[in-house]
């Protein structure tokens, strides 16, 4: 992501220091930011005439039966709550500047069902996503859900047997869409795949 470009994020990243703003949303503190800077959210220093982006992200409780509650509420209140209550917080000061955009940064995901509460928050974010489009229409805000599978990004460092997409070819192809006024960005091949079949992934588990 650009500097000015605002976003949410769940824990401690690469990105420079220089170009990111700590914010407070009044949404539970996790561990880490008690322990790093005090604050529950960061943000690439925000501009009134550029999109807001929120790419909050964490691996999230693997099970929905066996892990703890904590852990499969903190999985929602970073994918979800954080996002939403940053819109909440910005969308006077777009309204204010003539309507501006919001880019939610989803997950292939989104789309499928798997164990735990990683994708399940992260449907959650995209419905978010498209109850808040309807909203925020009346102020011309536009609003786009980007899809994505991995990115080479900090926090999945630590996967080596998977294919991952460059970051700069995401971040291109999500503001080929914001610039195009569409409502949902396919940031990569295989979001373009999973989308392909979903008339026919009805509940969110693909075909053998």
């Amino acid at each position: 992501m650009a500097a000015g470009r605002h976003s949410s994020s769940a824990g401690p990243n690469s990105w420079p220091a220089a170009h990111r703003t700590w914010i407070s949303t009044g949404w539970p503190q996790p561990a880490w930011a008690k322990s790093t800077s005090g604050c529950t959210s960061v943000c690439l220093r925000p501009q009134s005439n550029r999109p807001k982006i929120n790419n909050a992200g964490v691996n999230g409780a693997p099970s929905l039966l066996t892990s703890p509650e904590e852990e499969i509420r903190a999985t929602f209140e970073t994918h979800v709550f954080g996002p939403l209550l940053l819109v909440r917080a910005f969308a006077p000061v777009l309204a204010r500047n003539g309507g501006g955009a919001v880019v939610d940064v989803h997950s292939v995901l989104s789309w499928l069902a798997r164990p735990g509460a990683y994708a399940a928050s992260k449907t959650a974010f995209w419905g978010l996503t498209n109850a808040l489009r309807l909203e925020l229409a009346d102020q011309k805000t536009q609003v786009v859900g980007a899809h994505l599978g991995y990115a080479d990004t900090p926090l999945i460092a630590h996967l080596s047997d998977v294919a991952k997409s460059d970051p700069a070819v995401i971040v291109a192809r999500v503001l080929d869409a914001l610039e195009a006024g569409e409502d949902e960005a396919i940031a990569d091949d295989v979001s373009a795949q999973v989308k392909s079949i979903l008339p026919s992934v009805t509940t969110g588990v693909l075909p053998e």
